[in-house]
């Protein structure tokens, strides 16, 4: 049930990726097509964007360069094109790995005057997915037809300009595997919280919720490292590589607290091989009235127990535990039942069962 549950989540997030907003509706330009977006945001408008249709089979893009960029770059985590240009070069941030694109750069000036024109605040954009070139341009005003004119003459200066693209991106697949192990990760954290809070809310579970807190900050401290690593070493030579996985920083940082949980039940729970039977008496049962502070309403469940007198308990058995309503339901005060409590290979026990 749990793997289903995951498959589910990642076929999910593949359909949410492929229903993803297009390009806009086209336009036609001095015989040219150019495909129209107004992006909005609580009905104000935030940015539009221009695309049109290019020869030029590269991927690549230009924005403005930040303090994120020239630290990454000082550190040796990128390796960005340097065309020799100080105000091209301190102003655009290239994230591009194909050599004629490159070349293209180096060689036309009037092409890095035409991209350093458009990218006046930080979330401007010139890119290209190797079919259209786009730009994006942070502003409440509607393009006008001078942002036409700017992106056809990038257009046309990038295709005409001295350089052979490749058709392969080099660093693609790179790119493309950061994605997935995120992804992979963020499903596999939403799964395993799903299924804890699934298995609290009809079974008895952990003593103590301090206990798997703490597991869980190890846990999500080692998996912040290794993902953090594993980032670096695979887009470590790339621009663009970076640029792109660090989109996907935001989603990291969701999935490693949620991946620390379910990492930290299961190992905690499956490498745990010596449960212990405890035998002990149900001193009383109860209910307890919560109220909300809207006015809703809900029942907690709660049973006293008591170690049975002679016996010497082989781990402590707390006096007094939250149960389940089935459970609940299944007791009777006085009886004398077996608590089946898990160690906890990472120090939090955990009921296993409490019944005959």
């Amino acid at each position: 049930m749990l793997l289903l549950l995951r498959v589910v989540l990642v076929a999910l997030m593949a359909l949410m990726r492929l229903l993803r907003g297009g390009l806009g509706q086209p336009e036609r330009r001095a015989g040219r097509p150019f495909f129209v977006k107004i992006n909005k945001h609580k009905g104000a408008m935030k940015s539009f964007e221009l695309a049109t249709p290019t020869r030029l089979a590269a991927r690549f893009s230009f924005d403005r360069e930040g303090k994120l960029d020239r630290w990454l770059r000082a550190v040796g985590l990128v390796t960005e094109l340097q065309t020799n240009d100080r105000r091209f070069d301190d102003h655009v941030f290239v994230a591009c790995d194909d050599e004629g694109v490159h070349s293209r750069l180096k060689s036309s000036p009037e092409l890095r005057v035409a991209i350093s024109r458009v990218l006046n605040t930080a979330g401007d954009r010139v890119d290209s997915d190797g079919k259209h070139l786009r730009l994006v341009v942070a502003t409440d005003v509607p393009p006008s037809s001078d942002d036409f004119t700017r992106l056809q003459q990038i257009v046309t200066l990038i295709e005409t300009a001295r350089g052979q693209s490749r058709r392969i991106d080099p660093f693609f697949g790179r790119v493309i595997a950061v994605e997935v192990a995120i992804g992979l990760l963020l499903v596999y954290g939403i799964g395993g919280v799903i299924a804890l809070w699934s298995r609290t809310a009809r079974v008895d579970l952990y003593l103590s919720i301090g206990d798997i807190a703490r597991a869980s900050l190890a846990t999500g401290t080692g998996l912040l490292i290794f993902a953090l690593v594993f980032l670096a070493l695979v887009v470590r030579g790339s621009s663009r590589a970076w640029r792109i996985a660090s989109d996907g920083l935001l989603m990291l940082m969701f999935a490693v607290p949620t991946a620390a949980v379910a990492l930290a039940v299961d190992l905690n729970e499956h490498l745990d091989t010596q449960p212990v039977v405890v035998p002990v008496r149900i001193e009383r049962l109860h209910s307890e009235l919560h109220r909300g502070s809207k006015g809703s309403t809900w029942y907690t469940w709660h049973a006293r127990l008591a170690i049975l007198d002679g016996n010497a308990a082989p781990m402590t058995v707390p006096d007094a535990v939250e149960i389940s309503e089935r459970t609940s339901d299944a007791l009777h005060e006085g009886a004398v039942v077996n608590a089946v409590i898990g160690r906890g290979a990472l120090g939090a026990p955990y009921w296993i069962a409490l019944g005959p």
